[in-house]
């Protein structure tokens, strides 16, 4: 007799590693690629010092890595939702091997010069920027919604840990040979990434659009028209505007402030990362039992408190105690931000939604490291570290006040039924027009048009364009809504998948105030001949 086991209690730190195989296979492949990531950082960071190279050429190494990414995450994600995911994930970390191959042979013969160490590191930069979305758009095609906080959290302490242990590697590894071996070894991860992604079952989540700009207006179109994905993309670039203080002015802190030794600062950055980590190991409990906004309101003050407090500090052993919170908090926000992203997206769109989170996080980490920078040239570094910690403030009140949106596990919504409509291969990539006439009385025109303001947003964010609601002028009582759609596949897909369970609630309250639309019509657009001597 076979007895089943039941399933994993959602809210547990482990839950999504032990229901889904495909989710453990590309969270170590994730850990092996931002190990990797890091050991290239640290061997090309002091393979530039060794060699006498300016500080503005190690400088310009974060940005090598940084600045395609900020650069190709939009398109990156109109990529992962076109083409399979799992191809992404497999083609850019077979780049990486190369352009890791590349930096080892080169280096190995000496002829790694600073130019193309920048080159190449900028080619690295690239492959992160296209992995990065379809690799955060996969997790939930292989994990059930309920489990995505505790993904959140994991690949939270994924990345904090590949923070500690790839400097302390790269340094092992410069130590016992030299930067050619760490080189190596990053090559290795890459390969370990490329390897679990070849091994992994990633359910295909492709879009309707087979055209690249149509998909990219599309992913744009749907992430304005999102109200709650919208408010979080704004609160995430806040947040990591104002903690982008931190790594910003830590350096400043640690190697000026208390004169701190380039290992000392190793130290440093490993309470940080180490903090985050076993900071997400002690607050999965609580996340468990605690919704996401609460959640958020009880840790941002933490780490507002933190930062402040880092920038009165005197003593190394203070900053030594303090970090691990700091770390704790800033990871347990991030955390809530990106499930909460992850599961706000639908799945047709996933990619291109997430890839304006990492747009948001990423460009305001890069503008508050800007931003502080110039307060603390301009004031002082207390004075920083002080007003960033208090511009935290604005970003608690939106969740005090409920401005943050509550993601709660629903089931999928039905779709928009179609009628038996043939239309000809040849015309499917042709623009689709859609007209709905609906018949208002004068008693409930106010809230018809108030109803409609909602569904407007909701033609827009399934991949509506050009959307006019118009009056018949000889019957007053008649409206007609319009709008277009890139492609017939779009459209049928508006139909199929694109119907979330809060558009088919927004259709359901019209139809509740003016009863279903008495018309609906389809058409797509035709060519008209080119304009022959007989039309001068």
């Amino acid at each position: 007799m076979t007895t089943l086991r039941p399933a994993p209690e959602p809210g547990r730190l482990l839950s999504p590693l032990r229901v889904s195989r495909a989710y453990r296979n590309l969270m170590v492949g994730q850990f092996a690629s931002q190990t990797a990531i890091w050991v290239m950082t640290i061997a090309a960071q002091v393979l530039l010092v060794r060699r006498g190279e300016s500080t503005l050429t190690i400088a310009l190494l974060q940005s090598a890595v940084t600045l395609p990414f900020l650069i190709f995450t939009i398109p990156s994600g109109v990529l992962a939702d076109l083409v399979s995911r799992r191809t992404v994930l497999i083609v850019t970390n077979i780049g990486a091997v190369c352009v890791g191959i590349a930096l080892t042979v080169t280096c190995a013969a000496d002829q790694l010069s600073a130019g193309l160490l920048l080159v190449l590191t900028a080619l690295l930069g690239l492959a992160w920027a296209v992995n990065a979305p379809s690799f955060a758009a996969a997790v939930p095609d292989i994990v059930a919604p309920q489990y995505l906080p505790s993904a959140g959290m994991l690949s939270s302490i994924t990345f904090n840990a590949a923070r500690v242990v790839g400097p302390a590697l790269g340094g092992f590894a410069i130590a016992l040979l030299s930067p050619t071996l760490a080189f190596g070894l990053s090559t290795l991860g890459f390969l370990a990434f490329a390897i679990s992604a070849m091994v992994s079952h990633v359910p295909s989540q492709l879009s309707a659009s087979r055209r690249f700009i149509p998909a990219l207006r599309t992913g744009f179109r749907h992430v304005a028209n999102a109200r709650a994905f919208r408010t979080t993309v704004f609160v995430t670039a806040a947040w990591f505007g104002c903690g982008g203080a931190l790594f910003a002015l830590l350096p400043v802190v640690a190697l000026r402030e208390l004169g701190l030794g380039a290992g000392e600062y190793g130290w440093v950055m490993a309470a940080l990362g180490g903090g985050a980590v076993v900071g997400t190991i002690v607050l999965a409990p609580v996340r468990r039992r605690v919704p996401g906004n609460q959640y958020v309101m009880l840790i941002m003050p933490v780490f507002a408190v933190c930062l402040i407090a880092i920038g009165f500090i005197h003593h190394p052993v203070v900053l030594y105690l303090i970090l691990p919170i700091t770390g704790a908090a800033w990871t347990a926000v991030g955390a809530v931000l990106l499930a909460q992203s992850q599961m706000l997206l639908p799945g047709w769109v996933r990619a291109r939604g997430l890839a304006y989170y990492f747009m948001a996080s990423q460009g305001g980490m890069a503008a508050g490291a800007v931003l502080w920078g110039v307060v603390a040239d301009r004031f002082s570094l207390t004075v920083a570290l002080l007003v960033a910690g208090l511009c935290i403030l604005p970003i608690w009140l939106v969740g005090l006040l409920g401005r943050l949106p509550e993601v709660t596990v629903i089931g999928e919504a039905t779709g928009w039924p179609i009628g038996e409509i043939d239309i000809p291969d040849a015309h499917l990539e042709r623009r689709a027009h859609v007209t709905v006439v609906w018949q208002v009385s004068d008693e409930v025109r106010e809230e018809f048009l108030g109803a409609m303001r909602e569904l407007r947003r909701s033609r827009r964010r399934t991949g509506g364009r050009g959307w006019v609601l118009t009056n018949d002028v000889e019957e007053g009582n008649i409206f007609v809504e319009r709008w277009e759609v890139d492609s017939w596949h779009d459209h049928l897909e508006q139909h199929e998948i694109r119907q979330s369970p809060e558009d088919t609630e927004i259709s359901d309250r019209v139809k509740g105030i003016v009863g279903p639309p008495i018309a609906i019509r389809h058409y797509f657009e035709v060519d008209v001949p080119a304009r022959g001597v007989d039309d001068l």
